[in-house]
């Protein structure tokens, strides 16, 4: 009889720290909705006849006192409001607390939308980009969306 309830003491003992670590993990995905995103740089990768691969690096800012877990992520990027493209980031990143991470996400653009968003940026003297987008969580009921904007006027920094 000790043996049966020395199996079952170690058996509910499993669950309870398996159960503990999800709880602790789930949190760490719910923390992304108190972060801050922004759009640190832009690089071009590769160039052809068609079309531009861009890296872009997104900074994910985590004020929490825990560290977050970004499991994927989604956006369209814009230029004074006319769609360049889509880009997708799949790889889980971690960041830590009250601290600064910079994710880099590559992005595939037509060089035709490209060029109507310099010309339409050359026309209205004006320099805008929207990021919308969604962050996913991985949870144990399943995915979470969490979506995101980022804007910024670059005229208006000169």
């Amino acid at each position: 009889m000790n043996r049966a309830r020395l199996a079952l003491t170690v058996i509910i003992s499993l669950l309870v720290v398996t159960a503990t670590t999800d709880c602790a993990m789930q949190r760490m995905r719910e923390n992304l909705k108190n972060c801050e995103f922004d759009l640190d740089s832009v690089s071009v990768k590769n160039i052809s006849f068609t079309s531009v691969e861009l890296a872009l690096d997104v900074g994910i800012k985590n004020p929490n006192s825990e560290q977050v877990i970004l499991d994927e992520l989604v956006f369209d990027l814009y230029g004074n409001d006319r769609k360049l493209g889509s880009g997708k980031h799949g790889e889980t990143a971690i960041i830590p607390p009250s601290e600064r991470k910079i994710v880099t996400i590559d992005f595939q653009a037509s060089l035709s939308e490209i060029g109507l968003g310099l010309l339409s940026t050359l026309k209205s003297g004006q320099a805008t980009y929207r990021m919308e987008g969604t962050a996913y969580l991985d949870t144990f009921l399943g995915k979470v969306p969490i979506p995101f904007s980022i804007e910024k006027d670059l005229s208006a920094q000169n």
